[in-house]
């Protein structure tokens, strides 16, 4: 199949890869059932997430030989659901690192804050600490911003109509034959040569220029760079040498994109240090006018949700958090440095531009 499709015209090749990715974009389109349901739903957004910026980057790719006459409203709902379905994506990042803090310990040396948890089995006090608290604080915020914004994908993906359309308009191919001074259109293979030339030194610069104190928006654009390096080797990756160059280069994309994981967490924690002041006057304000005795400042859990007063260790939590995220920042860092960063990365950057060469050949 990836010898057909480098030998194909490039335009006829460019069009079968984008209905395709149209095909996979409506096999995992919305809606999407709450969190926490049985049928895998964090894979389901992240295959319909992945699907989505995949055609829009073919689509950005191959804009040369898909002509100019795309549907303008098809490119600007596809922006609109892929900076939706983004946010999601980070949420769900932010969701799953924020989980590992959110079940209530012993502490063993007795500092925390002791509530009470009031659900099926009783009233039971159970001392949490700080960062517990600030987790479970931040997690609800999030919660409220992933539904809302589920709500927004799944009403902006409705009424496929200009889907429709873009496929209709791909699906018709047609191309004229002159036999007098007839000029050949490149193959695909020529085509994606050349831009994977270009997309291995945009990477190649991106990743040499990465630093540990860089933010999520520019680990996003390096990532999205590695994404475009994955995009073009994939359709032909069963072509003889292919194959390891796009397994490489797909674990370098997951080692960026484990990196911008961790950085979007950060914004999160950074997010609610700069509205928790706020929310902490707020508690000292009335732990002055209502003493703590006359006071319940409990989590009481209704359906399996808990509801948390922020109490006063918001704060410490949130900077307790971070520590933890420094750390596992700094340890992730280095090993992506380990791998990336040496002399020895040098020869995944030189064998696929030989590869790209030899495409572009074809």
């Amino acid at each position: 199949m990836a010898q057909l499709l480098i030998d194909m015209p490039a335009e006829g090749a460019a069009r079968l890869l984008v209905l395709s990715l149209l095909e996979q974009l409506s096999l995992h389109a919305p809606p999407f059932e709450a969190v926490g349901a049985t049928n895998g739903t964090p894979k389901r957004n992240e295959a319909y997430t992945a699907a989505l910026h995949r055609l829009r980057a073919s689509i950005a790719l191959y804009g040369d030989v898909l002509g100019t006459n795309l549907p303008r409203r098809a490119c600007r709902r596809l922006r609109t659901l892929a900076r939706i379905a983004t946010r999601l994506h980070h949420i769900d990042d932010q969701l799953a690192w924020l989980a590992r803090s959110i079940k209530p310990e012993q502490s063993e040396n007795g500092i925390g804050h002791t509530v009470e948890l009031r659900d099926a089995v009783g009233v039971r006090g159970l001392l949490i600490s700080p960062s517990a608290l600030a987790a479970e604080w931040v997690c609800e915020r999030l919660t409220r911003r992933r539904a809302k914004l589920r709500l927004q994908l799944e009403q902006s993906h409705e009424g496929p109509r200009q889907f429709r359309r873009l496929a209709k308009r791909l699906g018709v191919y047609t191309t004229a034959i002159r036999l007098d001074d007839m000029t050949l259109s490149p193959s695909f293979g020529a085509l994606t040569g050349r831009q994977l030339l270009a997309a291995a030194e945009k990477l190649r610069l991106a990743v040499g220029g990465i630093r540990a104190d860089d933010d999520h928006r520019t680990l996003r654009r390096i990532r999205r760079a590695a994404d475009h390096v994955v995009y073009l080797l994939e359709p032909v990756r069963s072509h003889g040498g292919v194959g390891e160059v796009a397994e490489t280069a797909r674990e370098l994309r997951d080692a960026l994109g484990s990196l911008e994981a961790l950085a979007v967490v950060g914004d999160a924690l950074i997010e609610g240090g700069s509205r928790v002041a706020a929310r902490y006057m707020m508690a000292r304000i009335r732990t002055t006018v209502w003493p703590p005795a006359a006071h319940n400042r409990g989590v009481e859990i209704t359906n399996g949700q808990a509801m948390v007063d922020p109490p006063d260790e918001i704060g410490p939590g949130l900077v307790s958090l971070a520590e933890s995220l420094h750390a596992e920042w700094t340890e992730s860092f280095a090993q992506f440095a380990a791998r990336w960063l040496t002399p020895d990365a040098a020869r995944f950057f030189t064998e696929m531009e030989q590869l790209a060469t030899a495409l572009g050949e074809s």
